[in-house]
Formats: C-alpha cells, structure tokens, sequence
C-alpha cells in the first residue's frame, strides 16, 4: 500500500515516483489548480504575449495531460538499474559504502537503504530543492544511513585554460 504524507505532498513535484517504496510522490492535480491553468490559457489567446509564471501551455497539453518523460521512462530504467544495483549490492556484500551521484531526490539512495538495510549512502546533488525532497524521503522510509549534500560535482576550465592545454609546448 502507498502511503500518503502531508510533507512529502508539501515537496511536490517530485522526480521520481516512490511508490515501489511505498510512499505516494505523484498526486493528482486539484480541480481548481487545473481550471486555473485553462483560464491562463484563455487569457493567452485573448492578450498575446502573456505568460504565467514563464511557462507556456497549450489547451492540448491542458486536455490531454500526459506524464513527464522521466516518470514515464522510469519504469524502463529500472529494469536495468534495479538488477544492476542488487549485483553490486551482493557482490559487496556486508554493509557497503555506496556514493550515489547526481541522486536528484534521493530515489536509488532509498532504494539501496531498503534493499542493503546496513548500507553507508552519501547522495550528492547540485540542486539544493531535490535535496531537501531527498532529506525528507529517507527520513520517512527510516533509511537513516542515507546522507544528503549539495555539492558542484564538476567545474569546467576556463577557456583560457583549455587554450593552454591545446597548444604545443615548446621544448
């Protein structure tokens, strides 16, 4: 069964859908929020060049709303990732150390702490939103070797640096 939490709801748009982990992280729009947008989109037609909120909308996408494609690529990926992270878990056995790159809010970090409850995970993330959400989601699921950080994982030279780089040496 999928859980429901007020603070998860409070988080929301959420990334990644955590319902394999039992808690509910895509909610239905509000009827009110959805009238909202039509009228936005009426008011587009009616006074050209508005926009609300700096998103553009057409009455097709109001009609006929579909997933994110991540959402909807998910279940794909994980038919990869899944059997590929339970390999390395077995593999390492015990309770590894696991460094969960780019981890958005949190979703394979959870995952690991459920499927390798002894496992020591540090998720890392430039955006500091998603790693609240993350924050918030191991504290739920009670995964508490599960760390969050916003960290710049990469910087690229400057151009002045790749320059040099790209230049013969004299010798």
């Amino acid at each position: 069964m999928v859980e429901f939490n007020q603070e998860v709801y409070d988080l929301r748009p959420w990334y990644h859908d955590f319902a394999a982990l039992g808690v509910q992280t895509r909610f239905p729009e509000r009827f009110i929020s959805r009238v909202w947008q039509m009228l936005a989109a009426l008011r587009r037609l009616v006074e050209p060049g508005y926009v609300e909120k700096g998103e553009k909308l057409s009455l097709r996408q109001l009609l006929n709303p579909r997933l994110p494609s991540h959402q909807v690529n998910q279940i794909a990926k994980e038919a990869y990732i899944i059997p590929f992270i339970s390999q390395a878990l077995d593999a390492l056995g015990g309770a590894p150390r696991c460094l969960d790159l780019f981890c958005a809010d949190g979703y394979y970090s959870c995952y690991i702490a459920r499927l390798q409850p002894g496992a020591s995970i540090t998720g890392v993330d430039l955006d500091a939103n998603e790693i609240a959400r993350a924050r918030v989601i191991s504290r739920v699921l009670a995964a508490p070797d599960a760390t969050f950080h916003v960290c710049l994982l990469y910087t690229s030279p400057s151009p002045r640096d790749r320059t040099r780089s790209r230049m013969p040496s004299s010798a």
